[in-house]
């Protein structure tokens, strides 16, 4: 795609709205020192978004969150 133009700042590929995830299992991840910058959604987090901003995610739970890495773990939020 090409670049797209904001104020001024310009972008390399378009900003998603209204992007759909599919979820996936906290075991499904990629690795996270390979997908920095990645978001995800994940279907069994023992942590609801509310509860959990910022904390690491992990299983054990039915909570549906996103997720967001930052090259060394996957954070909920």
């Amino acid at each position: 795609m090409g670049n797209n133009v904001s104020a001024g700042v310009a972008f390399a590929d378009p900003v998603l709205v209204n992007a759909t995830f599919t979820p996936v299992t906290v075991a499904q991840l990629p690795a996270a020192a390979t997908s920095v910058g990645m978001r995800m959604v994940v279907s069994d987090s023992n942590a609801a978004l509310t509860a959990g901003i910022g904390a690491t995610v992990a299983t054990g739970g039915s909570n549906i969150v996103p997720v967001f890495c930052n090259g060394t773990v996957w954070q909920i939020g």
